[in-house]
């Protein structure tokens, strides 16, 4: 039983690999990636595929109606993560469990796959997926709900939990041979872009060639997309919140008006932020009704102000200004610009409006987070 790591066994050097790998827009190796997944296929049982077909995108991808129309795709894919679970996925999980300790693999599993899967499925690979889900034409729509929910994820979709095992495997855990030779398939696999294996044809996906993030692995760009594929199909994010592309990229269009438009809050707090409080409130011609010390946030201040009729885009309303109780994990204290109806006129009594409580409950709060 493996109760500690190897002496001098650097597990954050290895963690800052994987999230580097994550991130990485380095060019993919068609020739490596496609025998990775011949032997995928191979030692799965099943006959490698007959052809490899490559996109810039996963948008471009999904259009491939020659592989996307095919019924049996479906079938096959529950049938290869089947073999994937029996001979390779659940037996990976149990030698790492019989060989480590519960303290040791409990530690690794946080540094390799929490981690690194907080950092990047929440922050890269879901915001694509919504992307596409949300923006695309109805085949893209469609295909990506069927596939992607596969395993197979290539850097964004499969490093957390590749990693892992690589890190199990380096601190001494034992596996046969067929898991090694598909542990060193994944490793690579977790180098290329996104893929959906059909039964004779792999669809490939590129890598994107610019990925752009703050220190918090957040996507974030402040001038261009955060996310860029050589087809054009782009992200754009603030410090993890995914926003227009007209918000960073055309200075005109963040104004009073398109910021009171906007109904997502935390697309308008950025708008907000973008355009800073100061210059909002002076083009505005907003008026102080009111201010006070926020009960439920201490420290904190709320404001209340008059909001000119002619830039309202849904009646006469005030706006409260406020400061969120709980920073984010960069450290950032998101401020907000919430409405509330116009006949509201003391800072408190709007806070309490917003977090739907009565006046005398929110007054006595101790604290908001």
């Amino acid at each position: 039983m493996i109760k500690e790591l190897p002496k001098d066994f650097d597990l954050k050097a290895l963690q800052d690999h994987w999230l580097k790998v994550n991130m990485s827009t380095d060019p993919v190796d068609h020739t490596k990636v496609e025998e990775a997944l011949t032997t995928v296929y191979e030692l799965c049982g099943f006959s490698k595929p007959n052809s490899f077909i490559w996109y810039d995108s996963p948008v471009e991808a999904a259009y491939d109606k020659s592989v996307t129309n095919n019924e049996s795709a479906i079938k096959f894919k529950d049938d290869l993560w089947d073999e994937l679970w029996d001979v390779f996925l659940n037996n990976l999980s149990i030698d790492a469990e019989a060989q480590i300790s519960a303290d040791l693999l409990s530690t690794l599993h946080e540094a390799m796959w929490e981690d690194n899967y907080n950092k990047v499925e929440t922050s890269v690979n879901a915001k694509v997926l919504n992307e596409l889900l949300e923006t695309s034409a109805q085949p893209v729509k469609e295909f990506m709900k069927e596939w992607w929910t596969f395993f197979f994820g290539g850097t964004f979709g499969s490093t957390f939990w590749v990693g892992y095992y690589d890190v199990c495997r380096q601190v001494g855990v034992k596996f046969d041979s067929k898991i090694n030779a598909l542990l060193d398939a994944f490793i690579i696999l977790a180098n290329s872009g996104y893929y959906f294996p059909f039964q004779d044809t792999v669809i490939c996906c590129e890598k994107p060639v610019e990925i752009h993030k703050n220190g918090q692995f957040q996507l974030h760009n402040e001038t261009g997309p955060s996310i860029l594929y050589k087809d054009g199909f782009s992200l754009w994010d603030y410090h993890g919140v995914s926003v227009p592309r007209e918000v960073i990229e055309d200075p005109s269009f963040v104004n009073v008006k398109t910021i009171m438009a906007e109904s997502n809050s935390e697309i308008r707090r950025v708008m907000y932020e973008i355009m800073g409080w100061d210059k909002f409130i002076e083009e505005a011609q907003l008026k102080l009704i009111d201010e006070s010390d926020d009960p439920g946030n201490i420290g904190r201040q709320l404001k209340l102000y008059n909001f000119p009729d002619k830039f309202s885009n849904s009646g006469p309303m005030n706006l409260l200004f406020c400061i969120n109780g709980t920073p984010k994990p960069n450290g950032e204290i998101p401020q907000y610009g919430i409405t509330v109806p116009k006949e509201v006129k003391k800072a408190v009594e709007a806070a309490a409006w917003v977090a739907n409580m009565p006046l005398e409950v929110y007054s006595q709060l101790e604290r908001r987070t």
